[in-house]
């Protein structure tokens, strides 16, 4: 189900918790400003068809026969890392500093992990860009949690998984 945060339209809780950290980021100067949610895809393969003759009653035909679909990646934010943020944060980059960000959640009821994996390894073979696979909780846990993330929305209450996590004051002291 989608989700609304800022007015931008989320597949995720974990899309928005990971935006709610941008713009911690942005804000303390390790991210350049206007990351792209959803940037474009990457072919990774084209739709396959065959060619076939088909016996007509006074000719033959030339036909295509379908065999694949074309298969497409579309990460979830491509980001670009300040100097600062290169140094801090725990993302692989290019030489120009942008990341791509595939958000998953903790728990991944479907397999989407195997498939990530299949697909982080295409892009990187096709296009060389490294896919970085982003679970907010763990990322909180190695840097900071977002304040807007750390609160329960109905009792404003610190989140138990979060409790623990430092502020983004915090972890760049």
């Amino acid at each position: 189900m989608k989700k609304i945060y800022n007015g931008v339209e989320y597949d995720s809780q974990e899309e928005i918790e990971f935006k709610m950290w941008l713009d911690e980021a942005i804000e303390a100067g390790l991210v350049c400003d206007n990351p792209i949610y959803q940037p474009e895809a990457y072919e990774l393969s084209t739709k396959q068809t065959k060619t076939e003759l088909k016996q007509l009653k006074t000719k033959v035909k030339k036909i295509e026969k379908h065999l694949l679909h074309p298969h497409k990646y579309t990460a979830d934010f491509l980001i670009k890392l300040t100097y600062k943020g290169e140094k801090k944060i725990p993302l692989t980059a290019d030489t120009m500093g942008s990341a791509v960000i595939d958000v998953k959640g903790s728990f991944n009821q479907f397999s989407g992990d195997r498939e990530f994996s299949i697909n982080q390894k295409w892009v990187y073979d096709k296009h060389g860009d490294y896919i970085n696979k982003v679970v907010p909780e763990k990322l909180f846990k190695n840097t900071w949690c977002p304040q807007a993330a750390r609160l329960t929305e109905k009792t404003r209450q610190i989140k138990k998984k979060y409790a623990k996590c430092k502020t983004i004051e915090e972890f760049l002291r």
